[in-house]
C-alpha cells in the first residue's frame, strides 16, 4: 500500500531575539533521509483504518454529527516526525516569530478602528515538504494569526491513541503542555476562565462547522454570529436570545470580517467593548499573506509584491502569485504566464513567492504520489517563548493543500503529526 517513504504590547526586539536564542536548541542527531518515522506506516500495516472508521470514532470523541456525507476530510494515516523534522519546524518557527518582531504587539490596532487593542496571541504557519537537491526540507507557505482546527487536532489525537497504542506516549503539540492538561490549557488560553462564546459569521452553514460544534461541545461555548452582539454603557459585550441575556467576557473569534456585506457598521456599533478576544478580528487584515512580502526570514528565500516580481529574476512559470487574503484554493495562480499576471486588477493587494517543487512522501496503491503541508498553531504571549499547541498535517495529490480538492484518496485529508518517540 505504501510503496514509498521517500527522501526524494509587544516586547522589544532585543527582549524577543534573546528569549528565541538557544529556545529548542538542537538535539544530538544526524540529518535524517525522511521527514517521517516509518513506524507510523508500520502501525498502520498492523492495524489498517479506513477512511469511515476514522471519521467514526473522531465524530464518537468529537460529540458531533456536522460531518460531510463522504468520508474525505480526515486522513486515516498516523504520521509521526524524525527528530530531523521536528527540529527544522521550530527552528524555522523561531525565524518567523524573529522577523515579524514589531508587527504583532497591541500598538500595531491602532487606527484599526477598535477601541481597546489587543496583542497577536495566535499565529498559524503552514509549512510545506519540499525537494532539496537529492533530499528534502521544509518551506513557509504562509502565515496568519488567526486560530485554526485545535479541538479537531485533540481528537485526531485521541482517535490515534485508541487505535494504536504505541502513540499513547507522544503528543502534537509542545510537550511542556502534558497531554491530560492541553484541554485546560488550551481553554484558558482561547476562552479565558470565564463566561465566553465562539463568533463565527453563519456558523451552521459553513465548511468548518465539524470543528466550530466540536469546540463548542468540548467546552460549552455558544456560538454567536455578528449581528447578535452588543455592547451596554459600561463595554460590557452580550447577547440577547428569548428574552436571557448572555454576558461575554471573552470571544474566540473565528469571524472574517471580510466577509461581512456590514463590516464597517458591525466594528462601530461593537468597538468600545473591553472583552477579552481569542484571535482579535482585526489581526487578520494585519498579519496576512502580503506582509511576507516585508519579511526577511532565516532560511527562506524572497517573497516580493507582485509589482515588482521580476526583482525575484525568476520566469513566470517558477513563481507563485496568490492574493494576500487568498483562501480555499481561489486566488492563487501556479506557474502562471506573464499575461496572467498582467491582468490581474488590483496588484497592490499580491504577493509572488518562488515555486517550489513539493516531495512525494508516499505512493498510494494507485501510483499517486501524495504531498504534506504541515499547519503549526502557535501560542503568542509576551515575554515567553512561541508554543505550538497543535501540529497537523493536510496530505494531498493536488497541487494545493486546501480541504475543497479532497476526494477521499487514501491517506488524503487532515491528520496531526505526532511529535518524535
Amino acid at each position: 500500500m505504501f510503496n514509498n517513504l521517500t527522501s526524494s504590547s509587544a516586547p522589544s526586539s532585543a527582549s524577543l531575539s534573546q528569549q528565541l536564542q538557544g529556545f529548542h536548541a538542537a538535539p544530538s542527531f544526524s540529518k535524517s533521509s525522511t521527514p517521517f518515522d516509518p513506524l507510523g506506516m508500520e502501525l498502520l500495516a498492523e492495524r489498517p483504518c479506513s477512511k469511515q472508521a476514522m471519521q467514526d470514532s473522531w465524530s464518537n470523541y468529537a460529540h458531533t454529527s456536522y460531518l460531510p456525507q463522504q468520508p474525505n476530510l480526515f486522513s486515516e494515516w498516523p504520521l509521526i516526525a524524525t527528530h530531523d523534522l521536528q527540529h527544522r519546524l521550530q527552528q524555522r518557527l523561531n525565524g518567523l516569530v524573529q522577523a515579524l518582531q514589531g508587527k504583532l504587539g497591541a500598538h500595531c490596532m491602532q487606527g484599526s478602528g477598535w477601541q481597546k487593542h489587543h496583542a497577536a496571541d495566535v499565529l498559524t504557519v503552514d509549512f510545506a515538504i519540499v525537494k532539496s537537491g537529492a533530499s528534502w526540507d521544509i518551506r513557509l507557505v504562509e502565515c496568519q494569526t488567526f486560530t485554526s482546527l485545535l479541538v479537531t487536532g485533540f481528537h485526531i489525537h485521541q482517535v490515534h491513541q485508541e487505535r494504536w497504542p504505541s502513540l499513547a506516549s507522544t503528543t502534537a503539540w509542545d510537550p511542556r503542555i502534558g497531554s491530560s492538561y492541553w484541554l485546560d490549557w488550551c481553554r484558558r488560553w482561547v476562552a479565558g476562565d470565564g463566561t465566553a462564546a465562539i463568533l463565527e459569521h453563519q456558523p451552521w452553514q459553513r465548511g468548518t462547522l465539524f470543528d466550530l460544534h466540536a469546540t463548542s461541545s468540548q467546552w460549552g461555548l455558544p456560538l454567536i454570529e455578528p449581528h447578535e452582539l452588543k455592547v451596554d454603557q459600561h463595554g460590557q459585550l452580550y447577547t440577547e436570545r428569548d428574552g436571557v441575556r448572555g454576558e461575554w467576557q471573552q470571544i474566540l473569534n473565528r469571524l472574517i470580517l471580510n466577509e461581512l456585506d456590514d463590516r464597517a457598521q458591525f466594528v462601530d456599533s461593537i468597538a468600545s467593548n473591553n472583552a477579552k478576544w481569542h484571535s482579535h478580528p482585526a489581526w487578520y487584515d494585519l498579519v496576512q499573506k502580503g506582509v511576507m512580502a516585508e519579511l526577511e526570514i532565516e532560511g527562506e528565500p524572497r517573497s516580493i509584491a507582485l509589482e515588482n516580481w521580476r526583482e525575484l529574476n525568476l520566469a513566470a512559470k517558477d513563481v507563485v502569485a496568490k492574493h494576500k487574503y487568498s483562501c480555499s484554493g481561489k486566488q492563487i495562480y501556479i506557474g502562471p504566464s506573464e499575461a496572467d499576471l498582467l491582468r490581474i486588477e488590483d496588484p497592490q493587494n499580491w504577493i509572488v513567492q518562488p515555486r517550489f517543487e513539493s516531495l512525494p512522501i508516499f505512493t498510494n496503491a494507485q501510483g499517486q504520489s501524495a504531498f504534506a503541508e504541515i499547519r503549526l498553531v502557535v501560542r503568542l504571549e509576551a515575554l515567553q517563548d512561541p508554543m505550538i499547541a497543535m501540529q497537523l498535517v493536510r496530505v494531498h495529490y493536488d497541487q494545493q493543500a486546501s480541504a475543497s480538492f479532497f476526494k477521499g484518496r487514501e491517506g488524503e485529508g487532515v491528520t496531526v503529526l505526532h511529535r518524535p518517540l
